[in-house]
């Protein structure tokens, strides 16, 4: 009798012993090495639409899904490839708050003697455009903790041309003067020969004038 309860006990340890895993954690204990994370990224919206209400103004409205306050640079060009690297229209730095707003962009007009330091708008087509930079754009808290990572450009066609702040000959000789300074710069150097058609060639016509010491 003895040896048959002897032999059910160590049957009993056997079947329910065994069931527990000895490497197994606690069900209490948390799992710390593979954190969830609960960050959220936003993928950022933008519209844009443009009216023209002046020879060098344009009004833009903007709408967004970026909570809070932002900033970015809103502006028009010349929508020409030939142009393409050459500054015209104008640019404007503009914050926007609550997802929405408008804003009328304007070419600076300078005094007749101080021209080159206008904004350049000759008549023609343009392209009104928005660019957005998460490093630089999110202003406030409520912006900064949107999830945002994505920078933004968007162009659109300006629906009417513009008929500019000056003619497209002045524009073409400003042009023509720009580059001839450029040449200047880099074309004249201590020591080279006179030759007056080749520097008329590249500087232009000249005035004589007399000095008297």
């Amino acid at each position: 009798m003895y040896k048959f309860l002897l032999l059910t006990m160590v049957l009993v340890i056997l079947v329910f012993g065994c069931d527990r895993n000895p490497a197994q954690k606690p069900s209490n204990q948390s799992n710390t090495e593979n954190p969830v994370s609960t960050t959220q990224t936003l993928k950022p919206e933008f519209s844009l639409t443009a009216n023209v209400i002046g020879g060098d103004e344009v009004e833009f409205n903007v709408t967004t899904n970026i909570p809070g306050k932002i900033s970015m640079h809103i502006g028009f060009r010349l929508d020409d490839p030939k142009y393409e690297d050459i500054a015209t229209g104008a640019q404007r730095l503009v914050y926007l708050e609550d997802g929405q707003g408008s804003f009328i962009v304007k070419a600076k007009q300078y005094p007749p003697d101080h021209k080159w330091t206008s904004e350049w708008v000759p008549p023609g087509n343009y392209i009104g455009y928005l660019r957005f930079s998460v490093s630089s754009g999110l202003e406030d808290e409520k912006a900064k903790s949107s999830g945002i990572t994505e920078n933004v450009e968007l162009k659109i066609h300006i629906p009417a041309p513009l008929k500019g702040n000056m003619s497209f000959q002045d524009f073409e000789d400003e042009l023509d003067i720009g580059r001839r300074q450029d040449w200047a710069v880099d074309g004249v150097y201590s020591g080279m020969s006179w030759d007056i058609d080749f520097l008329r060639k590249n500087l232009g016509d000249y005035i004589e004038s007399v000095y008297k010491q």
